[in-house]
């Protein structure tokens, strides 16, 4: 951008290239013959553009000037492309996680041997509903088993008969 062949203020002018949603990512090499003040120049850095050069222009020093700016951009593009690929790897982790998360607490509530809720969800649950059934002024009804004497069968049985007779009761539901 040539900031000296316009007679619109070119700062203005290059806010506005550089606002457009299409030159987003186009980069702008200031280009001025007259002797600028550090302000001018801060502000057209803060507005956006990538670097300037005085005139006359000295092709090797702006030749220099492009290639790192194409440097720039590649490194731009290809960490661009690394967040991608890691955000994509965060967010995965993130529901494995949750998942683990969901089966740790489904785990904490089960009892393991019968695959039923147990005193621990049992006792959550109740206080949840006691509390929601006090509100809404409606009737709680609880129905608690117990297995008389089941020492005993397992004494007279043994512990894997015991287990496989308590995975019975509990499928009666």
């Amino acid at each position: 951008f040539d900031a000296d062949i316009s007679d619109m203020d070119s700062l203005e002018v290059l806010e506005t290239i550089l606002t457009y949603d299409r030159s987003y990512d186009i980069p702008v090499v200031l280009i001025t013959e007259k002797l600028r003040p550090d302000d001018f120049i801060l502000e057209a850095y803060n507005i956006g553009i990538s670097d300037f050069i005085k005139k006359p222009i000295n092709y090797k020093i702006l030749k220099s000037k492009i290639k790192v700016i194409i440097k720039t951009i590649k490194n731009k593009r290809n960490y661009e492309r690394k967040n991608l690929v890691l955000k994509k790897r965060i967010k995965d982790e993130m529901a494995l996680l949750t998942e683990e998360k969901n089966n740790a607490q489904i785990d904490g509530n089960t009892d393991s041997l019968t695959n039923i809720s147990n005193r621990r969800l049992f006792n959550k649950v109740l206080e949840e509903e006691w509390y929601r059934l006090m509100r809404s002024e409606e009737y709680l009804s609880v129905l608690m088993v117990d297995i008389d004497h089941f020492k005993g069968f397992n004494d007279a049985y043994g512990h894997i008969k015991g287990d496989e007779a308590l995975k019975e009761v509990a499928r009666i539901r």
